[in-house]
């Protein structure tokens, strides 16, 4: 699995502009040249392992790598039912979040659940 680090040096990138234009209409329409449709999977998971660093910048490394721990730990087994050019157009945007149970609490509470 190859990983892509959107904030590891700091940098935020702009991934659409904000006028798309004639862009969904075609795209919906069916008459939009030349389209590769990927997948976005937004996975939010509880994460328990500790976060180390003095500063920002090792603070970030500390992530990734708790990330690419847990990423590598995954039996490859779970994308063989998936054809390849299809998983090459998959993409993983992975938040861990430590105490997601009291996130969760606290958000139904919020809300008035």
């Amino acid at each position: 699995m190859q990983f892509n680090h959107a904030f590891a040096d700091g940098q935020a990138e702009t991934c659409a502009p904000r006028s798309c234009g004639a862009l969904p209409s075609s795209a919906l329409g069916g008459t939009l040249q030349n389209t590769k449709i990927e997948l976005v999977c937004l996975v939010a998971y509880n994460e328990t392992k500790n976060i180390t660093g003095a500063n920002e910048f090792d603070i970030k490394e500390s992530i990734i790598k708790i990330i690419e721990e847990r990423c590598s730990a995954l039996d490859d087994s779970i994308y063989n039912k998936v054809h390849e050019r299809i998983l090459k157009r998959i993409n993983y945007i992975i938040f861990p979040i430590w105490q997601f149970d009291d996130l969760l609490n606290q958000f139904t509470k919020n809300i008035g659940g």
